[in-house]
């Protein structure tokens, strides 16, 4: 069976990033199919438009792409209090 993981907004942004170490990396997890929760799908949005300056047509692109490689889960109070219970856990 094969872990399930999350990855953070972070990952995606890296994977444009102009370092290409850190790009490659950031791919090899992407190509993992992480989850990921659509806050970061908002939060790699807000980054490209903002600090990284990226056409908002481009930025939506991209996100798009994001929504069909992960696996997308929405946040809930259920789903925040199992993180802060695997938080505390694994510690």
């Amino acid at each position: 069976m094969t872990a399930r993981f999350f990855a953070d907004t972070n990952v995606p942004v890296y994977a444009l990033d102009a370092d290409q170490k850190r790009r490659e990396r950031a791919f090899s997890i992407m190509r993992r199919r992480p989850v990921i929760s659509t806050q970061v799908v908002n939060e790699f949005i807000n980054v490209l438009t903002g600090k990284q300056r990226v056409p908002r047509e481009q930025a939506n692109r991209y996100a798009r792409i994001l929504l069909r490689r992960c696996d997308v889960v929405s946040l809930t109070p259920q789903t925040v209090e199992r993180a802060i219970f695997i938080g505390e856990r694994y510690q």
